[in-house]
């Protein structure tokens, strides 16, 4: 899976809202930052049954974007979402279906300052990919006062039983998203990404 750069997407009426507008905890439709707000973003992927690693293939100029994140069809992943500083997930949608999220606990003293999500993903959905084709799995991630991002991972998507060729390439350990909210806005744009 891989992000599309400067690809910047506002919903001001997302799938899981009631009415023409998001429900905020203030009065007005939509909550406007009133200072420009930074944050990272630390996204991990592994199967749920094992733990095992997913793996990322460079694909160069070929296709849309640059890397290749390589799934297996009809198999449950847990996502993790890592945010520093602290800031509250509302809401994720992956491939236009909204999904359970689980804030993680934790005791770490240097976590104190970040708020961790956790989700289960299954890919029962997703059809096989083609030879020489990628598909794009868009994420929608709804934060507190109305802020919203969006980024799409380029994916290709193996049979549930295939275990060679999601194999090669290297390890995605972590996908580092550096954002930034504008003053006034309600839209992430991202900064700088990294593959860890």
């Amino acid at each position: 899976m891989v992000l599309e750069q400067t690809t910047i997407y506002y919903y001001s009426a997302p799938a899981w809202s009631h009415g023409s507008s998001v429900c905020l905890d203030d009065d007005s439709d939509l909550y406007r930052l009133k200072m420009a707000l930074e944050f990272k973003c630390s996204l991990f992927i592994k199967k749920l049954k094992d733990g095992e690693t997913v793996y990322l293939k460079q694909d160069g100029e070929r296709f849309q974007q640059a890397q290749t994140i390589k799934l297996n069809t009809n198999t449950d992943y847990e996502v993790r979402l890592n945010i520093r500083p602290v800031l509250a997930l509302r809401n994720i949608l992956i491939h236009e279906e909204r999904y359970a999220l689980e804030k993680e606990q934790t005791n770490k003293e240097n976590e104190d300052d970040s708020s961790t999500y956790c989700i289960k993903l299954n890919t029962s959905r997703f059809e096989l990919s083609k030879r020489g084709k990628r598909r794009d799995i868009p994420f929608v991630l709804e934060f507190e006062r109305g802020m919203y991002l969006k980024i799409n991972l380029q994916c290709k998507l193996y049979s549930e039983t295939e275990t060679e060729h999601c194999h090669w390439g290297q390890p995605l350990n972590t996908l580092l998203l550096e954002c930034r909210v504008p003053e006034g806005q309600n839209f992430v744009e991202v900064q700088k990404e990294k593959y860890l």
